[in-house]
């Protein structure tokens, strides 16, 4: 059997995209296999691992090799596709059902490259351009399309390409995303250089008003969002960014994505607290703000809501960062003996942090008189 392998996809892309004065380091590789059957790659060692069509891991190094593969759109959405991968399909069959002409790219053993659709070409040209029509077929490739522009912001989208997207929305290819696919894209495209790129293309296409019926992610948001990465924000932030303009609704909306409890916690803490941080006048509201955003048993959600405020408003967290560090670095034990009755305690300690907070809070004012 006449079987060759080929380094595909990302490692290949970014090998180009530095050559071509774009940073990137290749890191993951993976390889298609072309002529071969799955008896061939078990004869040699490779651990099968694909559920939908002949996936290998290398017996050594087990990095990812697959079968050259075509596929059959048989249903909408997602995992309406048929596999093929019989030693008859070629290289060129295999990149053609790929999204984006950069990831349409092989290299051979030797280091030649074999890139039919001019996908060195548009990363000269920083242009997203898809390879085929086949591009419509799978919704997935609009978030796909949407994180390379989060990454690679200096790149335009195809003007063909942009009307398939558009078209795919329209036609309501986007209502068959599973809220997994969804959250894993989102979420890699939020944490890169631009998110608002990400962002942008979402909205304009139409497809984040499916998505996230009722969040308007307007230019404040997106705005935000681009200060959140400059600022290195983690990704529980910079979530509740793009949520935070659905208000009360952003905990169901972080639900509905399927978010996590960080997300969703953050979200829920962002609707009772934020009213409360605005009002609060002195230590004592402080310390309530802190109880209602249950920043003891839950610190670093409570700062990471003030970073998300910092951003958003430009709040200065300085003091609610102080009072929650000297609130929750308390004696809790002292004040407890000095409750008279069980029913007493809860003042007691409120009364402790309190004096915690104001005494922080004189400090860090004669430290900004002092400096």
């Amino acid at each position: 059997m006449n079987a060759r392998t080929y380094l595909v996809g990302g490692y290949v892309r970014d090998l180009l995209l530095s050559k071509h004065g774009i940073p990137a380091t290749p890191s993951d590789k993976d390889f298609v296999v072309v002529g071969a059957t799955p008896e061939y790659m078990a004869e040699r060692g490779f651990i099968p691992v694909g559920a939908d069509f002949p996936v290998f891991l290398h017996p050594k190094t087990h990095e990812e090799y697959a079968l050259a593969r075509t596929e059959r759109k048989t249903a909408p959405g997602y995992h309406g596709f048929v596999f093929s991968a019989s030693p008859d399909v070629t290289l060129e069959d295999d990149l053609r059902r790929r999204d984006l002409t950069i990831n349409a790219i092989a290299m051979d053993e030797e280091g030649n490259l074999f890139d039919p659709w001019g996908g060195e070409r548009d990363i000269i040209r920083r242009v997203f351009r898809h390879v085929s029509e086949a591009f419509r077929e799978d919704p997935v490739r609009i978030l796909r399309l949407a994180r390379f522009s989060a990454r690679l912001p200096e790149f335009s989208i195809d003007p063909g390409t942009w009307e398939l997207v558009c078209g795919m929305v329209q036609r309501g290819e986007a209502d068959a995303l599973v809220p997994e696919r969804v959250l894993k894209e989102i979420a890699r495209g939020i944490m890169e250089r631009r998110p608002s790129r990400m962002m942008e293309v979402l909205v304009d296409s139409g497809a984040w008003a499916r998505i996230a019926p009722g969040s308007r992610c307007d230019r404040d948001t997106l705005d935000a969002l681009d200060r959140a990465a400059e600022h290195g924000s983690p990704l529980p932030v910079r979530f509740e960014i793009l949520m935070e303009s659905a208000g009360s609704r952003a905990p169901d909306l972080a639900r509905s994505l399927r978010a996590g409890t960080d997300a969703v916690g953050l979200a829920q803490t962002a609707v009772r607290a934020t009213p409360l941080m605005e009002s609060s006048k002195g230590p004592d509201d402080m310390v309530r703000v802190l109880e209602a955003a249950d920043a003891f048993r839950r610190p670093e959600r409570f700062e990471h809501l003030l970073e998300t405020q910092e951003i958003l408003s430009g709040m200065d967290t300085g003091p609610w960062l102080a009072a929650s560090r000297a609130a929750r670095a308390t004696a809790t034990r002292e004040a407890v003996k000095l409750a008279s009755t069980p029913k007493e305690i809860p003042l007691r300690i409120r009364e402790a942090r309190t004096r915690a907070v104001e005494a922080a809070l004189r400090e860090t004012r004669n430290g900004e008189k002092h400096g």
